[in-house]
């Protein structure tokens, strides 16, 4: 068994789905494919946030934006100029959410 897999299967992955099923903002993941949560996991998310946009990056681990910043800071660049808004805590106002 995978290190990743035996961790993933760990993690209480039930209460991981109701955290996400409560993310209505636009989210963005940037993700890489040698990160140690597999990527099929990730692939997941998509049936758990409604306004998800996944990237899921070639030869990366899991510091997409340091390993892959010439990649990772475009994308996260384009997103954030099509956010509705910018986020203000103060309110509970959450248009927008990232995620590496």
């Amino acid at each position: 068994v995978l290190v990743e897999e035996r961790l993933w299967r760990e993690l209480d992955q039930e209460n991981l789905k109701v955290g996400l099923t409560g993310i209505s903002a636009t989210t963005l993941v940037i993700h890489g494919d040698y990160d140690a949560i597999a990527t099929r996991y990730v692939d997941d998310l998509r049936q758990e946030i409604g306004k998800l946009t996944l990237h899921i990056l070639a030869d990366c681990g899991h510091f997409a934006m340091i390993e892959k910043n010439e990649t990772a800071i475009p994308l996260l660049q384009e997103f954030l100029a099509t956010c509705d808004a910018v986020a203000t805590p103060a309110a509970g106002d959450r248009r927008c959410a990232v995620s590496t």
